[in-house]
């Protein structure tokens, strides 16, 4: 089928589709030629706040809010080169020159004269719009706060207690507009527990901003302004579990020793104490021993002994508060006599092999005995053994005092007060 030009003109429809085309071709060269300037709008031109200005530094003051605004620009130029330029071409400045103090402030805006659209003919500005917009400032302040728990809830099983709470970090260092930062006056990790604790309780929580009447403001702290050190802290809850026990003195004495019927005599100033420990060891304490008392240097005059309380190891606390044990003994009975004892070998005891040893003291003067006056009035010498106990030291060629132990045996509470020694001669075996 051949198609020729006459016959597109023939038909109605097609002459009028070229019609419109041509018009529109004559409409833009005389636009082009006849209209050299033309009003043109550009959306979306972002608006620079120096944050850096001299001006702001000299008040002290920073920008809080720049929630980035966005300005039309009116422009009016030829369309050819109107209709080349973007965003870019255009450096829209907010004015500081008014800002003065803190507060909310409407900036006015000019265009930056270094802007590329200066730089282009013809081309010239008819508004900005807005042609404000509003910043606030302020002075920046920063100020460091303890970090409080605020737990709700919070008790211990039976025979449990809380021992110490510890915040991890324990501080919080808060930068930001001062009016934010004047608004709080504490921050805390807050948990309610639901359940009586007999084990230590952990978790990480997030750091609530409180107010002087102790109401959140977290949510209202704008914390794209506010800067926080940390969000969130780490808290744990010590708990230890409670045991009472008795209170122990015990008692150095020579072997044989009738320690039960003076440990019957002696009276303590507290016969229990209550102590708070880890859940795990707490229930592995029976008793807590305080100290000793030597029978050697126990008196009608020296009867009465003071200890210091001392926890074992291990973080044990002292819920009794108690500090310090008195033990007192009853002595109205008691009374002191003093003997002479002879001394021959057979008061040596456990001779090494490898040495000869031999007693060169003869006998011990003065030996005190404490004991309850009716048993001292019928004792005599004989009833009392001085023991020299070989084995007790490591033993070298030469003379030595060597230390005797004083018993009463079967007559009772009796003993010896003070210390007692004897002359001995250690020497090779001869040949």
């Amino acid at each position: 089928m051949k198609l020729s030009i006459g016959s597109l003109f023939e038909r109605k429809r097609n002459l009028l589709i070229i019609s419109i085309v041509a018009a529109f071709v004559v409409w833009v060269w005389v636009a082009m030629i006849t209209e050299t300037e033309i009003p043109h709008p550009m959306h979306g031109v972002p608006v620079f706040i120096n944050e850096n200005a001299q001006i702001l530094a000299d008040r002290s003051l920073s920008m809080v809010a720049d929630d980035g605004d966005f300005v039309t620009v009116n422009l009016r130029g030829p369309r050819t080169v109107l209709g080349s330029l973007g965003t870019d071409d255009i450096v829209v400045n907010a004015r500081l020159d008014r800002v003065t103090d803190p507060g909310i402030h409407r900036l006015p805006l000019e265009i930056d004269p270094n802007s590329p659209i200066w730089r282009m003919q013809d081309v010239s500005l008819v508004s900005i719009e807005p042609s404000t917009v509003e910043v606030r400032f302020d002075n920046i302040a920063q100020r460091t706060f303890n970090i409080n728990s605020a737990v709700r809830g919070l008790s211990t099983a039976a025979n449990y207690v809380i021992d110490t709470e510890t915040i991890t970090p324990s501080t919080l260092r808060i930068s930001g507009p001062l009016a934010d930062i004047e608004r709080i006056d504490s921050v805390a990790v807050g948990v309610e527990i639901t359940e009586p604790l007999s084990r230590t309780f952990a978790a990480t929580l997030p750091i609530t901003l409180l107010d002087a009447h102790g109401e959140d403001i977290t949510d209202e702290i704008d914390i794209r302004h506010v800067q926080l050190e940390h969000t969130e802290a780490t808290l744990v809850i010590g708990v230890n579990r409670t045991v009472t026990v008795p209170i122990v003195v015990r008692f150095v004495s020579p072997p044989g020793f009738p320690i039960f019927d003076l440990e019957h005599m002696m009276e303590l100033s507290y016969e229990e104490i209550t102590l708070a420990g880890p859940v795990d060891t707490a229930g592995n304490l029976w008793e807590l021993t305080v100290g000793y008392i030597s029978v050697s240097q126990l008196t009608p005059q020296n009867n009465i002994f003071l200890f210091d309380v001392e926890l074992p190891s291990g973080a044990f606390r002292n819920i009794s508060d108690i500090d310090t044990i008195v033990a007192s003994f009853d002595t109205e009975n008691w009374d002191t006599a003093s003997f002479n004892i002879a001394l021959s070998s057979d008061n040596l005891h456990n001779p090494p092999f490898q040495y000869n040893v031999t007693l060169l003291s003869t006998s011990l003067s003065n030996v005190v005995l404490v004991g309850e006056a009716d048993v001292l009035e019928t004792l005599t010498s004989n009833d009392i053994v001085a023991t020299i106990n070989l084995a007790d030291r490591e033993l070298h060629p030469g003379q030595f005092n060597y230390p005797v132990t004083i018993t009463v045996p079967a007559r009772g509470l009796v003993w010896a007060v003070g210390e007692y020694s004897a002359v001995i001669q250690v020497a090779e075996w001869s040949d």
